[in-house]
């Protein structure tokens, strides 16, 4: 009896361990809750700052430190990972003013119009394109353009993603003029030094987390942004890079509320002890079968593989030379130049030849599990008649 379950148990394991996760699934579970620090600095009792800034941020990706000097007034800081400083004012020393200076710091770090709007949203959207408007009218409407152009293609192979996509792409404009509003977040999405003239589009999914980095200038087009959305719609152990998954979220609140909201919408719970185990060894296990590598997933995967014949209307860049002779590929550096971008001037490698192995292979797939399932049968019979 024992070994018919055993054995039964066996067949099964290959659909237990297939991933039920997407990309944007994974955006909403946070392996390290503590992503910016909020530094004070400044004629401060360490300990006592220390945990009302703690209090303050008990439902927040920032953590806190207390750093006290002789200076004769606080400085606050946001600083990043990578070691980044955002300067966010400062108040006297007068005990009446911490108070005070602290609420307002945390409110310019936490909280502002677009994150509010990002947060009401999170779980009904599938992701959310950011425009980040310059004073350049024509390239507004420019970047406008190629957005539109990547949801109507998004939406062309949406049938053959692995799963349908989970609401809408919706699609921000910040305007030219509302930048200093929303000075954190342009900081945190690298984009404080962008200059006015310009435009930018970042993708935003999950707990607001950024999807690849910002694109501006030439890096503006349809095929860059679709790379992202189809990247954000994929298996979570799809044979892509991992880079995505390294990508900071804002500065933002995550209450119990929304953790409720969003547990409801996925159908599991984000923040399971199971389920940061289990992406965990989703991660850990992609990143050591590509040690050593900037690439991430071929064309045909990522978005050519999804459906028969061409997508038109994509303009990209010109696909690195060492991999024209090979397969179609999407490089990946982390935020740097090329990151996710792919060529649409290659002709797409033609599959029709490789079907007949691919039907008898999966024929063979099903057969094993049929004869291994009336094996299993067998022995569960044998083991209750004995």
């Amino acid at each position: 009896m024992k070994s018919g379950l055993f054995f039964a148990g066996l067949v099964a394991l290959p659909v237990l361990t297939l991933c039920r996760y997407t990309v944007r699934d994974i955006g909403f579970v946070s392996l390290v809750e503590a992503e910016w620090v909020l530094e004070a600095t400044g004629p401060l009792e360490d300990q006592a700052e220390l945990r009302a800034l703690e209090a303050l941020l008990l439902d927040a990706n920032v953590t806190a430190r207390v750093q006290p000097t002789s200076d004769l007034a606080v400085r606050w800081d946001l600083v990043s990972t990578d070691g980044r400083r955002l300067g966010l004012g400062q108040s006297t020393s007068a005990r009446e003013d911490l108070g005070a200076a602290r609420d307002r710091c945390l409110s310019e770090v936490l909280d502002s119009p677009l994150r509010a709007l990002l947060s009401d949203t999170m779980q009904d959207v599938f992701a959310t394109v950011l425009l980040v408007a310059g004073t350049d009218q024509g390239r507004v409407a420019a970047a406008r353009e190629e957005i539109d152009s990547s949801i109507d293609l998004l939406r062309q192979i949406e049938p053959q993603l692995p799963r349908p996509l989970a609401g809408d792409v919706a699609v921000e404009v910040l305007g030219a003029n509302e930048r200093d509003t929303e000075r954190v977040v342009l900081w945190s999405l690298g984009l404080h030094d962008l200059d006015p003239a310009d435009s930018a589009v970042v993708l935003i999914y999950g707990r607001m987390k950024r999807a690849g980095a910002p694109l501006i200038g030439e890096r503006l087009i349809t095929a860059e942004i679709l790379s992202s959305l189809a990247l954000i719609g994929e298996s979570c152990e799809c044979d892509t890079d991992r880079d995505w998954a390294a990508e900071p979220r804002l500065p933002h609140r995550f209450d119990a509320e929304q953790h409720n909201l969003a547990a409801m919408t996925l159908g599991f719970d984000p923040a399971s002890p199971y389920v940061l185990a289990e992406v965990t060894r989703i991660l850990a296990r992609g990143k050591a079968e590509r040690t050593g590598t900037r690439r991430i997933a071929d064309l045909g995967t990522v978005l050519y593989g999804y459906r028969e014949g061409e997508v038109a209307g994509i303009n990209s860049l010109p696909v690195p030379s060492e991999a024209k002779e090979g397969a179609l590929v999407i490089s990946s550096t982390s935020g740097g130049e090329g990151d996710w971008g792919f060529d649409d001037e290659q002709e797409v490698p033609d599959t029709r030849e490789q079907e007949p192995s691919l039907s008898l292979f999966i024929f063979i797939l099903l057969a094993f599990f049929a004869v291994c399932g009336v094996v299993a049968a067998v022995i569960l019979i044998l083991g209750r008649k004995s």
